[in-house]
């Protein structure tokens, strides 16, 4: 390779850029910085880089932007993230990383960097090459480079469970349903909600069969306490028009302990779920009235139903159906010409995640809970029918949930979703939307009449929040067709989606919330179905993220529409804000570390008024993100002087909170300083007082 190489640069913190340039140039490369996304493609053409390096998880929407533009490039991106976790490492991939770095950058990432170009000049170039099999390389070659070791899974413990086995870097084998090898891998990375966790073992067991629908294994029978008459078999929903084939499955079906209900097309069948829970579906495909697919979509719309397993039976036994099958949320995907034995074993290895979880619930154990595998609803009502009492606790990319049950019925619902805190119905919604939380259930006494408090049965308070969930979504749906500029932006959400949605949705939502572009043109641009679009739109609802304006708390309404290729007014005060917290730190620390934890605060806080940070937020914020807490809580205090944050301090007292006077405060710390019982009087007063940061409001600043 002749001249210097050429790195070009993309990244808004100024002591990363410099880093990044000193380092690199040191080692005899020329480098670019590029800090405005309105100016990367522009700067790609005339630069002519040989590797573009990026921060994925920057804050802000300036990254997400930069991957958007540079999608269709062929020059490779290397990542830098915080986190090399498996879903970080993938979500790279997806949006085309040939390699992934963790911060910080040193000395030791430019040898790197010079290994990998030559690696990536001996690799053969081909035109033709599709965006899925890049993926598919890049992961190979990386897992090569890394000496990966272990098996990488995606949604475990479902019917279509991926595995990709890694023996010191090399790919010893990978299946995702009918598809194995190299197919597989290219598969398995496609999958935009996928739920990936990379375990040492290379051996893993697959996911266990129940031995029948109320024993996982023989001798293991799911009972119920003595005098409880309730039945406990799964309830089966069979679907098929033909009357002798649907005698003949609900037969073999029932004999394996479940407790069948038929229905004759997808019309009967969606009108059954509706009306009562069912725990899964077998389906024929092909049906008069609403096939297979257009039940499954139905199905999958409600939130009375969405969670509701499906497993089909179709005539032809193709792979290209049985892949069609999973990217639609079903489960399985047989033969009718099979064995009935295949149904049978199909159905149990469904229920299987829950069968286990109720054998653990039976006996007060603490339980693992895995949404995509149970389901939250199921969960839900298993408590109910047991009676439990204890708190579950679920955690995704977006936030935390918790619920308190006592006696199988609902106490208490609370969420924290951005640094937001949300009580009752409104936490609960926000708990069904976590389609991919995971978490724990713990058995013990709750909090009556504590915060977040619920006041109603389990059966109302799930089918309240399918009923809101179902008609926002609706009422959103409705306006956006008629009119794009009829919905409110959520800022602050909008950012988080673009900081932790795959490649492909972030531009979905770009387009959608920042280009207004019709939805059939976003569709056709992303090379996207228009079911896909819609089901993407509706995600975009359920977080919130858009909102009708009757919803929009604040009533946050711009003076006028915001147009096509302009940015939310919301977005241009936010960011205007931010670059002023960061200049005034700049101008009172200097550089690194203060520029990228200001960057952060002002991202995690949201940049809007009244927004809170605890003590214990400020310690993990620091953790999590590589920072010393000291240097958070220097930043913090600086803000704090400036005016951009408010001190507060509040005395907890019966669960209430009061708030206590700076010069009270003053006093009391003055008086202290005396002699040892008075210091240990303020120990003990001290320990009760909590401090708070509120950003304050814009005039106030």
């Amino acid at each position: 390779m002749t001249g210097a190489r050429r790195i070009l640069v993309f990244e808004q913190d100024e002591a990363f850029l410099r880093a990044v340039e000193r380092l690199m140039s040191g080692a005899g490369m020329r480098v670019l910085l590029v800090r405005d996304p309105a100016q990367l493609t522009a700067q790609v053409a005339a630069f002519q880089p040989d590797l573009i390096l990026l921060d994925r998880a920057a804050p802000g929407t300036a990254a997400s932007e930069a991957i958007a533009l540079l999608r269709d490039t062929r020059v490779p991106l290397v990542f830098v993230l915080a986190n090399l976790g498996e879903r970080e490492l993938i979500r790279a991939l997806q949006a085309h990383a040939v390699e992934v770095l963790q911060r910080p950058f040193g000395g030791e990432h430019v040898q790197q960097l010079v290994q990998l170009m030559d690696e990536l000049a001996r690799r053969p170039t081909s035109e033709n090459i599709t965006w899925e099999d890049q993926v598919a390389r890049n992961f190979v070659d990386l897992a090569h480079r890394h000496k990966l070791k272990g098996t990488l899974m995606v949604n475990r413990g479902t019917p279509f469970e991926g595995r990709m086995v890694l023996k010191d870097g090399a790919l010893a084998r990978a299946e995702y349903g009918p598809l194995t090898g190299t197919d597989a891998v290219r598969e398995i990375l496609q999958m935009e909600d996928g739920q990936y966790e990379l375990d040492a073992s290379l051996n893993l067991p697959h996911p266990k069969i129940a031995h029948s629908a109320t024993e996982l294994e023989p001798g293991r029978t799911l009972t119920l306490g003595a005098g409880d008459t309730a039945d406990v078999r799964p309830r089966l929903l069979a679907v098929d028009d033909e009357p002798h084939l649907l005698a003949l499955i609900s037969r073999f079906l029932a004999s394996a302990g479940f407790d069948v209900t038929t229905a004759v097309d997808g019309v009967d069948a969606v009108d059954k779920a509706r009306k009562s829970p069912f725990d899964l579906i077998v389906a024929d495909l092909s049906m008069p009235r609403m096939d297979g697919w257009e039940m499954l979509k139905t199905l999958k719309a409600d939130h009375r139903t969405s969670e509701l397993p499906v497993v089909f039976l179709s005539a032809h036994d193709d792979y290209r159906e049985a892949l069609r099958a999973a990217r639609a949320g079903a489960h399985d995907y047989l033969s009718k010409t099979g064995h009935s034995q295949q149904v049978v074993s199909a159905a149990l290895k469904t229920i299987t995640p829950r069968l286990e979880t109720m054998f653990h619930l039976l006996v007060n154990e603490p339980v693992e809970v895995r949404t995509p595998a149970v389901g939250l609803q199921w969960f839900l009502r298993a408590l109910q029918r047991l009676g439990s009492t204890g708190t579950l606790s679920l955690e995704d990319s977006w936030g935390r949930y918790q619920v308190a049950v006592s006696g199988g019925q609902p106490v208490s619902a609370q969420a924290a979703v951005q640094q937001r805190k949300v009580l009752g119905m409104p936490a609960f919604v926000r708990m069904m939307v976590a389609g991919a939380a995971q978490g724990r259930f713990v058995f013990g006494p709750v909090q009556e009449n504590g915060p977040g408090a619920l006041g109603v049965s389990m059966d109302e308070l799930i089918g309240r929040a399918c009923e809101s969930l179902n008609a926002a979504e609706a009422k959103a749906t409705e306006q956006k067709l008629a009119s794009a500029t009829e919905l409110d932006l959520d800022p602050e959400l909008y950012e988080l989606f673009c900081r932790i949605a795959p490649a492909r949705k972030v531009a979905f939502a770009r387009a959608v919330c920042e280009r207004k572009m019709p939805m059939a043109e976003v569709a056709g641009s992303l090379n996207i179905g228009p079911e896909q679009a819609e089901d993407w739109f509706r995600e975009l609802l359920r977080r919130e993220v858009l909102m009708p304006p009757a919803m929009g708390m604040g009533a946050r309404r711009p003076d006028r529409p915001w147009t096509p290729n302009e940015l939310h007014p919301e977005i241009v005060k936010r960011t205007d804000r931010k670059r002023a917290i960061v200049d005034h730190v700049r101008t009172q620390l200097g550089e690194d570390p203060w520029v990228p934890i200001a960057s952060e605060l002002a991202t995690v806080l949201g940049l809007t008024p009244g927004k809170e940070l605890t003590f214990p937020d400020l310690v993990k914020l620091a953790a999590e993100r590589g920072f010393k807490w000291q240097d958070v809580h220097l930043v913090v205090e600086r803000l704090t002087a400036s005016g951009a944050l408010q001190r507060r301090f509040m005395l907890a007292r019966a669960d209430v909170l009061s708030e206590v006077p700076a010069t009270e405060v003053a006093l009391r710390l003055a008086g202290a300083l005396g002699d040892d019982q008075a210091r240990q009087e303020w120990e003990r007063w001290a320990d009760g007082v909590r401090v708070i940061w509120r950003t304050s409001m814009p005039s106030e600043t």
